[in-house]
């Protein structure tokens, strides 16, 4: 049934690279990494899985961490690194225009 369901992948879904197959023990039977150029050939996946007998498939998106990185420093540009300080310093305990701050918990 898996090799099956591969070759109808590589044959209707090309553009798809796979990249890892686990078997999986907890709520999933199994997990699929790879890669696809964009949502829909990554539903056709889950579509095809669904198609030979999957009970459920679920897909998630996923940013390599460098590239989060790089998303994040995109974020920050323009905003003064004080207000990153003094917010950091607010919610941390410790400084804020010159007076000692001490983090009080969000939760009691």
């Amino acid at each position: 049934m898996g090799r099956d369901w591969l070759y109808q992948v590589k044959k209707k879904c090309p553009e798809v690279k796979f990249l890892e197959h686990y078997a999986l023990l907890g709520k999933y039977d199994f997990l699929d990494i790879y890669e696809a150029p964009d949502e829909e050939s990554a539903a056709k996946v889950s579509m095809i899985s669904l198609s030979n007998g999957a009970f459920q498939s679920e897909s998630l998106v996923a940013i390599p961490y460098k590239r989060f990185v790089e998303l994040t420093a995109q974020i920050w540009i323009g905003i003064k690194s004080t207000l990153f300080f003094e917010f950091f310093n607010l919610n941390h305990g410790g400084y804020y225009a010159g007076k000692k701050i001490t983090r009080v918990p969000r939760y009691q």
